[in-house]
Parts: structure tokens; C-alpha cells; sequence
């Protein structure tokens, strides 16, 4: 009691002796010492502590499994040979060149840079053929010096006033060859020699090849796969298999720049129809592996005393509720990693894969079947899988898509871009050339080309004449040339369901500049499609190598997530003070 009596002091002062709840969360020790160098060595004092260390790693957890030693596995390959548009009749599907491109190439622009580079590509031609004739096709094939800038660009009228005249019109020199006119205006040219007629023709032709070298476009105007009411891509493919079946593969979403098997549906009630060249056969083989087990950087070791090589820390994977492959992943690694076998198997690009049947020996012998992950009924919420494709048909697609996608691609800065926004206060949507092509192949502000066009179109504001009324009455408010309005429509045979139709203000000039405004009137666009944080559509040069090293450009869209709402300030009906 006399101790107790000289700490009740301590105990009745509040502030500084608090209650304190103190709890373990792991089961190694933490110690205090700076040098951790005994702590290291793993030093062994007692058997039995060596026993419970064990224990503790889950080292006596035994289960009924023996190592695999043997892989038997059959599979059964299509591939893809058609492709489709819409509802247009099914293509011979391309294998020479990447799947993007085939999808997004569009026509090259007839511009003013088309038009120099070709023309200047053929009197290229023309000096190595040594055929002095550049002066009458400047003559016959000549660049308008008087052609309308849309864009008010002063690169483009420079350029203009220094190559017209002086460079052939490739753009209309093309044409003609295309359409015959070319070789009937050979024919026709006075004092020329017949071997000199051959040449020029000969020559021609080079230049066509030439050209449709340069670029991938499309076959014809209904060899377009964007669709401006969705504003994204949308097609379908399909293998042929050897009784006559096919599997349709549809990818009605596709805006992202990269296509993999996810962006793919499995239409089990769909049907290319179409003329095409006989298929490639179906391969069916039964091969054999040896597994080997699974390995990556950082992978915890199943002992004790072996040391992972510290690639990856564990602790430093910053993973939120909804980041659920990201915690699947985290929990193989440390947990399943070392009960998973890989065996490498090699396919064509552009295969559709059934794995019919795998079957595994251990090394006590015993074999054993293994089905492919998530077959069964396709709506079992309890089916598990991470790479089957989606499709409407009652059992699941397990068969594995490897379509002919891009690697590596280098991309020009944007040649266009429109941003669809949402405008509350006006009700209504806007879309945004915020970047708008030039005849020259390049983008420029949109900006600034709407600035300088309402300066050279836009009537000087009419002199108010004096009066004694302090206010005035403004019919309505004006936006940026580049603003071009989608106003809600009501959908045919609905009440409350819209969409948005693209129109226009009272100025003329106050017009679309760019490709991807530029549909058939009039042009709707689906209300679902441009979200609270809108949405960007951007044009850009793009260009990759085949696997052959050839290289292929074209010109291709992206839809890109925007940067939320915004305000026009468009009114009308406005009582203003007069301020004169």
C-alpha cells in the first residue's frame, strides 16, 4: 500500500497517462537495432523452434497430388478469311497487314499536299525517264492558285502561290490515269513519238503503283467501319470451318486505338455472307510438353531459406476494393504461385483455338483430364474464367482468339480533333474542333482558324443610333465559329427517349472545317454516347511494320474520354444596359 500511495498521483493525472490498446498483426519480431545483420543469418538455437517455423510457413500442409511430368494436349485451329462491314457483303480477310489498320484506314485527303507530293514524285519519273514534257502536263494538270482556304491557314495560301504553276496536280494527274483520260490525252499530243507515247504511258503507271504503295485505304466508299451515330468502330470476322460452319466474331465497340481478343463477341446466330476464296484448312494436332513451373520477377520461394531476387515489393502494391484483377494477381503470386505449370505452344496470328482435350501425368503415374476453364452453361454466374470470349449463345466459348493485331506503332500529333461536350445551361451538346486539318496534312488551332474566319466573314456590329433608353433588347448571344451544336431530337416512335442532331448557326461561315463532323445530313449521334465527362475523337497519321518489315500508314480515329462539361454562355432573349 505504501507504493501504491506514491503512484496514485501519476494515475489521477489525465493528460499524461492515457489508456493505451495495443495489437499484432505479424509474427515475426520487430526489432529496434539499426544493424540487422544477426537477424540475417537465420541462426538455429532449438530444434524445436526450427520445427514451429515450419509449421508456421504451412511446410506440413501435405496434399494428395503428385508433380506433373507429362503434357498430352489436342487442339483444332480455324482461321479468320472473312471480314465484314455493317451489313455489307464479306471481304477476303488481309493477312499482310494489321487489323487496325484494316479497320480505321480511310481515304487520303485530296489536299494540297497530296496533290505537290505526287505531282512532284512524277516528275521524278519523267527526269529518269529523260522525257521532257513537264510543261505540258503543268499545262493539262494544273494547282488551282484560287482554291478556297476553309482553315484561313497562311502556310497553306503561301504554299499555294509557290507551286502553282510550277508542280504537275498529282491528285488530277491520278485521276486520269484511273479513268483512261490520261492515255487518250497522250494519244493526242502533237509531234511526240510513238516509242516516247509508250514511255509516258509506261511511266504512269509506275506512278499508280507508287501511290497506292504509299498509304492502305479502303477498297470502296462502303469499306468504312466507323460509325458516327456510335462514334466508334464496328465489324465482324469470321473462319470457315471444314463442314461449312462458321464462327462470327463481332466487335461493335472497338475506339480505343488496340484491338485484342477482348474487344471480340462470339455471335453464335450470325453469318458472313459473301463470295471469298477457299479457306485455309483446319489444323488439328495432339502435341506434348514437359511443364514446367510457372516463374516470374519476384516470386516468393516455397522455403525458407531460399531468397526471392527482390524484383517486386509486395508491400508497395497500392490496390483499391475495385481493382480486382490486381488483388487476383497479388494473391497468386504469393500464394499459388509455385502449384502452376506453364508449357509454351506457338499459333499463327489471326487463329481461333479449341483445346479439346489435356491431359496430365504425375509422377506417380496417374493421369488426369483437365476441361477448359469456364465451360459449362454460359449465364452460371459461378463460372470462372479469364479469357474466354463473350458470346449469345446457351454454352460458353472457350476457345481462344489471337487475332492479327499491332505491336508497335509510331503516331503524328493529332490531324484533327473534335471534343463532344455536355452544355447544362443551354441544353444541348457541342462538338469542339479544337484541331482542324489544314490542306497542307497537318492540324492547326481550331482557335485560331475560327477567329480569323469570323474576322473575315463576320459583318461589322451595326452603329446604335443615340437614344435616352438605358436598356436594350439582344435577340441572341453568338459562339466560336469551331462550336458546333448537337441539339436533342426525339427518337422516331418514343416520347421521352433523344438523340442528338447536328446543326448549325445562322452564320454560314460558322461551319464544320474537319472529316469527322463531316457525315450525310442529317447526322445523329446517340445520346448515351457522349457521357458527363464527354468525349474526344481524334485524327492522326499512323504507321507500323509488318512482320515481313514492310511498312504500312494509314490514317486512323480514337475515342478518348474527355475532360468533363462545360458552358457555351449561347442566350437569348437578353435585356442589356445600354452603354453608349
Amino acid at each position: 500500500m505504501p507504493e501504491f500511495d506514491k503512484l496514485k498521483s501519476l494515475f489521477l493525472q489525465l493528460p499524461l497517462f492515457q489508456p493505451t490498446i495495443k495489437g499484432w498483426n505479424r509474427l515475426e519480431g520487430r526489432p529496434r537495432n539499426r544493424d540487422f545483420e544477426r537477424s540475417l543469418r537465420a541462426e538455429v538455437r532449438d530444434p524445436l523452434w526450427m520445427l514451429t517455423r515450419q509449421w508456421q510457413f504451412g511446410e506440413f500442409q501435405g496434399e494428395d497430388a503428385g508433380s506433373p511430368v507429362d503434357a498430352r494436349m489436342l487442339t483444332y485451329q480455324t482461321y479468320l478469311n472473312r471480314y465484314a462491314v455493317g451489313s455489307q457483303p464479306a471481304q477476303k480477310f488481309e493477312t499482310n497487314i494489321p487489323l487496325e489498320a484494316r479497320v480505321e484506314r480511310e481515304f487520303w485527303p485530296e489536299d494540297l499536299g497530296s496533290q505537290v507530293r505526287i505531282g512532284r514524285y512524277f516528275e521524278k519519273l519523267l527526269r529518269i525517264h529523260a522525257l521532257p514534257y513537264k510543261d505540258n502536263y503543268l499545262t493539262q494538270y494544273v494547282i488551282d492558285a484560287s482554291a478556297p482556304n476553309p482553315v484561313y491557314d497562311k502556310d497553306t495560301d503561301q504554299t499555294r502561290a509557290a507551286v502553282a504553276g510550277k508542280v504537275i496536280n498529282g491528285v488530277l494527274l491520278q485521276k486520269a490515269i484511273a479513268d483512261g483520260s490520261h492515255a487518250i490525252w497522250v494519244d493526242a499530243l502533237p509531234q511526240l513519238a510513238d516509242s516516247d507515247r509508250t514511255k509516258l504511258k509506261t511511266t504512269a503507271s509506275e506512278l499508280v503503283l507508287w501511290a497506292g504503295a504509299f498509304a492502305t485505304q479502303p477498297t470502296s466508299t462502303a469499306d468504312n467501319a466507323w460509325s458516327g451515330t456510335h462514334l466508334e468502330f464496328q465489324f465482324a470476322c469470321a473462319t470457315d470451318d471444314a463442314d461449312g460452319t462458321q464462327i462470327v466474331l463481332r466487335a461493335d465497340q472497338y475506339d480505343s486505338g488496340h484491338l485484342d481478343w477482348y474487344s471480340f463477341d462470339v455471335d453464335a446466330n450470325g453469318k458472313l455472307e459473301g463470295a471469298v476464296s477457299e479457306p485455309e484448312q483446319p489444323l488439328e494436332e495432339c502435341l506434348s510438353f514437359i511443364p514446367a513451373p510457372v516463374s516470374f520477377n519476384g516470386m516468393p520461394q516455397p522455403r525458407f531459406w531460399q531468397m526471392e531476387n527482390g524484383r517486386i515489393e509486395f508491400s508497395n502494391i497500392d490496390a483499391n476494393t475495385t481493382d480486382l484483377i490486381k488483388l487476383i494477381m497479388t494473391e497468386f503470386m504469393l500464394l499459388y504461385g509455385n502449384d502452376w505449370c506453364v508449357f509454351p505452344y506457338e499459333r499463327k496470328t489471326g487463329s481461333l483455338c479449341e483445346i479439346r482435350g489435356l491431359v496430365i501425368t504425375d509422377v506417380f503415374g496417374q493421369r488426369t483430364f483437365v476441361k477448359p476453364a469456364g465451360s459449362g452453361i454460359d449465364d452460371d454466374w459461378t463460372r470462372w474464367s479469364f479469357f474466354s470470349l463473350s458470346t449469345n449463345a446457351p454454352t460458353a466459348n472457350t476457345a481462344s482468339f489471337l487475332p492479327p493485331a499491332l505491336g508497335k506503332t509510331l503516331e503524328s500529333q493529332p490531324l484533327e480533333k473534335v471534343n463532344f461536350i455536355r452544355d447544362e445551361m443551354s441544353n444541348m451538346v457541342w462538338g469542339i474542333e479544337s484541331i482542324v486539318p489544314t490542306e497542307l496534312g497537318r492540324g492547326v488551332n481550331g482557335y485560331e482558324s475560327a477567329l480569323a474566319a469570323e474576322n473575315a466573314t463576320r459583318p461589322p456590329e451595326p452603329e446604335l443610333q443615340p437614344t435616352e433608353a438605358k436598356i436594350r433588347y439582344v435577340l441572341g448571344t453568338t459562339v466560336p465559329y469551331n462550336w458546333i451544336p448537337f441539339l436533342p431530337a426525339q427518337l422516331p416512335g418514343s416520347n421521352r427517349d433523344i438523340r442528338l442532331q447536328r446543326a448549325r448557326m445562322p452564320d454560314l461561315a460558322a461551319s464544320f472545317k474537319g472529316r469527322i463532323l463531316d457525315e450525310p445530313a442529317p447526322y445523329f449521334v446517340n445520346e448515351e454516347e457522349v457521357p458527363r465527362s464527354g468525349k474526344s475523337v481524334i485524327r492522326t497519321y499512323q504507321l507500323t511494320r509488318t512482320k515481313d518489315g514492310k511498312p504500312v500508314l494509314w490514317i486512323g480515329r480514337q475515342a478518348l474520354i474527355s475532360k468533363g462539361e462545360g458552358r457555351s454562355w449561347l442566350a437569348f432573349d437578353q435585356i442589356v444596359d445600354n452603354a453608349i
